[in-house]
């Protein structure tokens, strides 16, 4: 059994028995496969290949079975009386002539479109939770700085209620760093509301019960992208312009077989029958006469979706080349910002905040100078926390775009 297939299993089984080991650990991994063995979606796009495959299996039959028709007929004159009896078997015939073949050419292009629509399906919903998953990490690191900042204010607290004490500030500083720590204290309430809502909807995504408790385990990152021509050329193959493509090829088969509407339609009958003491065997062809209906309508029906549809493959190969290629670039520069603020802003912003709480406890700052270099420094963590929570986005949609693993399965695997 493939690796991924155990991951599913024991996944599930960790599911299962959440109810009486909660929470549930999830990490990226963990994550996807879940989403693959029962998002809905998912599950959905299965069932619609099974269709197209049932269409393209019922393409291949004979429009119509075989008619079998009896007659028992009475007759007299005035010398005598008899029964003839007259039996016929009729078929009418399905020929490539008649569109047969496009027929079934058009119900199996339709099961292609479908298979790639399956896999197109699977990396949108796989990204949708990977972007949710995303965002739920970057609330729990919201939350974690709001957890610091707190530490922060009531450590300032007690430090302005001892200066106070010993006489070295006024009631003033007493009062400022109270109402300081009280509004950490909300901050910290506000982003554990922002962290359960981002829980709840990657829950919903990944269709577990509503009451399931997760922690998550992960950093908020992407693997970066490949250079920006292998994306270009990995996007050309995402799976729903192979599908757009299996419709043109669909339009076109159904074109020819709306060809072939205005052409008349064949059978064959043979039948035996008695009459008067004599065996009677009888053989025929008919042929229906294309007059009231030509296939006119269908034919032209079938031109314009022909059409249409090769005008939606070559906007969606446009559409798609320009994404990848700005959510390539966009990437690119989100990370290059998170290097230069870790290399340039956070250190220098967390060794001042020492400094500072030093200088306010040895009286040689006061209290609103402190708040100052607090304030900066959160401002500097939470640009860092968002600007990673942006770039890993920016990653995840090139990922999208291109149908990279781990969106897709590896090469050689199939999804379960």
């Amino acid at each position: 059994m493939p690796i991924r297939s155990w991951t599913t299993l024991l996944v599930l089984g960790a599911v299962a028995a959440s109810a009486a080991a909660a929470p549930l650990t999830l990490d990226r991994t963990a994550v996807l496969d879940l989403a693959r063995a029962q998002a809905t979606e998912i599950l959905a796009a299965r069932a619609r290949v099974g269709v197209a495959e049932g269409e393209a299996m019922a393409s291949r039959a004979w429009r119509s079975n075989p008619e079998i028709q009896y007659a028992h007929i009475p007759r007299s004159n005035e010398f005598d009386s008899w029964n003839e009896n007259v039996i016929v078997v009729s078929q009418a015939l399905d020929l490539g002539f008649n569109g047969r073949g496009a027929r079934i050419d058009a119900a199996e292009a339709g099961a292609r479109a479908s298979g790639d629509l399956l896999r197109g399906t699977e990396v949108a919903v796989l990204a949708d939770v990977a972007r949710a998953y995303l965002v739920a990490l970057h609330a729990r690191d919201l939350m974690t700085i709001a957890a610091d900042l707190v530490a922060l204010t009531a450590r300032l607290d007690d430090m302005a209620d001892r200066r106070y004490e010993a006489g070295e500030v006024g009631a003033l500083d007493t009062q400022v760093a109270t109402v300081t720590l009280a509004g950490a204290r909300v901050a910290m309430l506000r982003a554990e509301t922002q962290f359960d809502d981002a829980a709840a909807e990657l829950v919903r995504l990944l269709a577990l019960d509503a009451d399931t408790d997760v922690e998550l385990i992960g950093e908020v990152s992407w693997p970066p992208p490949p250079d920006l021509a292998t994306v270009r050329t990995a996007a050309q193959y995402h799976p729903d312009l192979a599908a757009l493509t299996a419709r043109t090829e669909q339009s076109g088969h159904l074109r020819r077989e709306a060809g072939a509407a205005g052409r008349p339609q064949f059978a064959i009958s043979a039948g035996a029958g008695r009459e008067d003491e004599t065996d009677i065997l009888e053989f025929g062809v008919s042929m229906s006469l294309p007059v009231l209906n030509t296939g006119k309508g269908e034919r032209r029906a079938a031109a314009a979706a022909d059409t249409l549809a090769y005008l939606q493959l070559a906007e969606a190969q446009r559409r798609i080349t320009s994404q990848v290629t700005s959510a390539w670039r966009r990437h690119h520069k989100l990370q290059t910002a998170v290097h230069t603020y870790l290399d340039e802003a956070l250190s220098a912003h967390t060794a001042s905040v020492a400094l500072a709480e030093e200088s306010y406890r040895t009286g040689k700052s006061d209290l609103g100078e402190v708040l100052t270099v607090q304030s900066g420094l959160l401002d500097v963590r939470v640009e860092l926390t968002n600007l990673r929570l942006d770039a890993a986005l920016a990653a995840l949609e090139v990922h999208a775009l291109a149908a990279l693993p781990p969106l897709t399965a590896p090469e050689g695997e199939t999804t379960p």
